[in-house]
């Protein structure tokens, strides 16, 4: 999968910086060290590129596909407005669909 990378493809990886963290970048520059690929990423939202490069081997995967406005959803659920749209509305009109049902049910 490594050696088939190009440049402009979102990856994720091991950060260097902080181990432990996964990150997800897009690969500005590739270089063939030796026998190995070093890639050179930078984050859409940052204006430099990341301080330390990357080996093939810190690689965990690269974006197939993407959902677009997915991040938005869970920005969103993070507010009080998101968290009345995504939780509170749903669960009244379950309950309030619950209660029509109890009450009709009664009626018959």
């Amino acid at each position: 999968m490594v050696d088939s990378l190009r440049i402009n493809e979102v990856i994720t990886y091991w950060s260097a910086e902080n181990p432990g963290t996964l990150m997800t970048h897009r690969i500005i520059e590739i270089h063939d060290v030796g026998p190995a690929l070093v890639f050179q990423t930078k984050g859409d939202a940052n204006e430099d590129p990341d301080k330390y490069v990357m080996s093939a081997s810190q690689v965990v995967g690269r974006m197939v596909f993407r959902i677009p406005y997915v991040g938005v959803v869970a920005q969103l659920s993070h507010s009080a407005l998101g968290f009345v749209l995504l939780v509170l509305a749903p669960g009244i009109v379950v309950i309030g669909a619950e209660v029509y049902s109890i009450v009709k049910k009664e009626q018959n």
